[in-house]
């Protein structure tokens, strides 16, 4: 089989949209408990996300595909801090969900996302099998496994801080912590 053929076509993109959307629908008739808010938004970053990379795979413009790239790279980047919005109302602090923590969390990927509008600075195109592909630099790369691995490490702090105080719900946060 082909896979540089088959993930170059938009169908495996479509699929995770419409499981993105089966998945929202599902949330959206969920009595609203803590921290649902915030997944249906990481649901709404997950189907934009694979709708970005539908479009990348079909549209034939360079530059077109280079800003459906840049705005692709975003999404991940908006997923941590929400996982992390999600535990923090769930275990009951809410109290740091503050404008300005919530500023400093999505801050990382607008700069990223804004530094990546120069291509030549961060990113470079290669040709793998026939198909162009962009890749970020190094720097680039890091930094978001760095942002990732802190906001996680945060996370899994919050969650294993709860797991010690409540043994009573040790279910759910060890399914969270999974």
């Amino acid at each position: 089989m082909n896979w540089t053929g088959f993930l170059s076509s938009p169908w495996p993109y479509l699929a995770t949209a419409t499981l993105a959307v089966l998945v929202g629908i599902y949330v959206s008739k969920q009595p609203l408990r803590p921290g649902t808010r915030y997944f249906r938004w990481l649901v709404v970053i997950w189907f934009v996300w694979s709708l970005l990379a539908a479009l990348h795979n079909l549209t034939p413009s360079l530059q077109v595909r280079y800003i459906l790239w840049v705005m692709q790279g975003m999404c991940p980047l908006l997923g941590p801090p929400l996982v992390l919005m999600i535990v923090l109302e769930y275990t009951g602090n809410e109290k740091w969900l503050v404008h300005r923590s919530l500023y400093l969390l999505f801050f990382p990927a607008v700069l990223v996302a804004v530094i990546s509008f120069w291509p030549n600075a961060v990113s470079f195109s290669e040709v793998h099998s026939g198909i162009q592909v962009f890749r970020g630099s190094d720097l680039v790369r890091w930094g978001f496994y760095a942002y990732f691995v802190a906001v996680m490490l945060v996370t899994l702090m919050v969650l294993f801080a709860c797991l010690l105080r409540a043994p009573a719900f040790w279910a759910p946060l060890w399914l969270l912590i999974l």
